[in-house]
C-alpha cells in the first residue's frame, strides 16, 4: 500500500457522540416526498463491487470512453462513492497498481 492501514482500534470515536438512527426528510421537516432510489446505491460495499468489476474488463477502454457520461459503462463511474467518503483514492490507486503488475 502507499500508506500503512491504521491498526484496528487506532483511531477511536470520541466518546461524546450519541449514536442512533437518521432522521427521515419528515423528521425535518421535509413535506415533499422522498426523491426516487439512486442509480447509485450507497456504501462502501457499493463502491468495492463497481471498482472490481470496473477493474476487471472496462479499466482496458478508459483513454477511449473517460469523456462519455452518459454510457453506463463508460469512465469510471466512481465518483459518488469517492465524493461521499464510501471510496478512497488510496484504494483506487492501489487496485489500479494491482492491475498494472498483472496486465502491464
Amino acid at each position: 500500500p502507499c500508506f500503512p492501514a491504521p491498526a484496528r482500534g487506532a483511531l477511536p470515536l470520541p466518546t461524546s457522540i450519541e449514536f442512533g438512527d437518521l432522521p427521515t426528510a419528515m423528521d425535518l421537516g421535509s413535506t415533499e416526498p422522498s426523491a426516487a432510489p439512486s442509480a447509485w446505491p450507497g456504501g462502501e460495499g457499493a463502491a468495492l463491487r463497481r471498482l472490481g468489476d470496473y477493474m476487471a474488463g472496462a479499466i482496458e477502454s478508459y483513454a477511449e470512453t473517460k469523456n462519455n457520461m452518459l454510457d453506463p459503462l463508460a469512465s469510471t463511474k466512481l465518483a459518488p462513492w469517492l465524493s461521499n467518503g464510501c471510496l478512497s483514492v488510496r484504494r483506487v490507486f492501489e487496485a489500479l497498481r494491482s492491475v498494472e503488475r498483472t496486465q502491464g
